[in-house]
This record gives structure tokens, C-alpha cells and sequence, in this order.
């Protein structure tokens, strides 16, 4: 392999941890937001006794808030995933071609080496892992997705059954 196509392939694999990188600091930063919010909302549960429409109104404006930015936590992470599947793409059709000169100098007797295959490593574990978003990536961000809005509906069918019906008696303090 000509010292040219080394660089490039050193400034692929760069390129394709820095994109892994990325995306793990992104589940972090969203992990963060959403723990945040559920704090909030757990205070706010901790405050209302379930005993005035007020709380539905204050966990349906979190919602809506955190809402678009897990969906598009979603999107960045399918964003990720193609882009991190490009690069290894990319890498594996380098480490082909370069298998292919040494393949064909070896038989000129001109060399006799071979060539690590990095990315051949990589890709059982990038299979696992959906070219570098896991499953548990997806299903937590997809789980967030979900939570807020169910756990609005749940407060306000709780709210419902103590301020409108007076099936259930106010959570006391605790």
C-alpha cells in the first residue's frame, strides 16, 4: 500500500472514530436532558397530590418540550449510523483493494506481507451493533420517545379520578 492511501485510510479510521465519539456524547447529553426533565416531573408529582388539573397542565408543557428533541435524538442516531456505515464501507473497499496489490505483488515475488484488515475486526462488531448504534441506543431513545406523552395521559386519567370523579382519595404527604 503506497504511503498516500495509508494516510488516507489513518484519516478514514480518525473520521470514523470521531463519529462514534460524537454519538456517544449525544446519548449522553439527551440521557441528561431526559433525567432532568423526570426529576422535574417527579418534583411536581411530589407537589400536587394529583389534586388539581394544574400538574397535567405542567407535565403536558415539559412534553411538549422534550418531545421534538427525542425525536430528534432518534434522527440524529440514524444519522450516526449511516454516516458510521459509509465509513466502514469506505474502509472495508480500501482494505480490499489493498489485499488485491499485495495479493498480486506476492505473486511477482515482490513483496511479502500482509495487511492487518483493521475494519475486518471491526465488522462483527459492527453488525452487532448496527454499524455503531446498538440496539440499547435505539430502544432508550425510542423509550423516551414514548415515556412522556403515556406518562401525561397517566397523571391525567390519575387527576381525573380524584378531582372529577372522587374515586381515589389526594395522595398525602409523605
Amino acid at each position: 500500500m503506497e504511503q498516500a492511501h495509508i494516510e488516507e485510510y489513518r484519516a478514514v479510521m480518525e473520521n470514523y472514530a470521531q463519529l462514534a465519539m460524537r454519538r456517544q456524547n449525544l446519548n449522553t447529553l439527551f440521557v441528561g436532558l431526559n433525567a432532568f426533565f423526570l426529576t422535574g416531573i417527579g418534583f411536581l408529582l411530589l407537589e400536587s397530590h394529583f389534586n388539581a388539573w394544574l400538574l397535567v397542565c405542567e407535565v403536558g408543557a415539559i412534553t411538549v418540550a422534550i418531545f421534538p428533541m427525542n425525536v430528534l435524538w432518534l434522527r440524529a442516531l440514524a444519522r450516526y449510523r449511516f454516516m458510521i456505515e459509509v465509513h466502514s464501507d469506505y474502509l472495508k473497499h480500501m482494505e480490499q483493494e489493498s489485499k488485491r496489490e499485495l495479493t498480486d505483488r506476492s505473486a511477482d515475488n515482490t513483496s511479502t506481507g500482509t495487511y492487518p484488515g483493521i475494519i475486518s475486526a471491526m465488522d462483527a462488531r459492527a453488525k452487532q451493533s448496527h454499524y455503531g448504534t446498538s440496539s440499547l441506543e435505539w430502544s432508550l431513545a425510542f423509550y423516551f420517545v414514548l415515556l412522556y406523552p403515556l406518562l401525561t395521559l397517566l397523571i391525567a386519567a390519575l387527576t381525573y379520578m380524584i378531582v372529577v370523579l372522587h374515586l381515589l382519595k389526594p395522595i398525602a404527604h409523605i
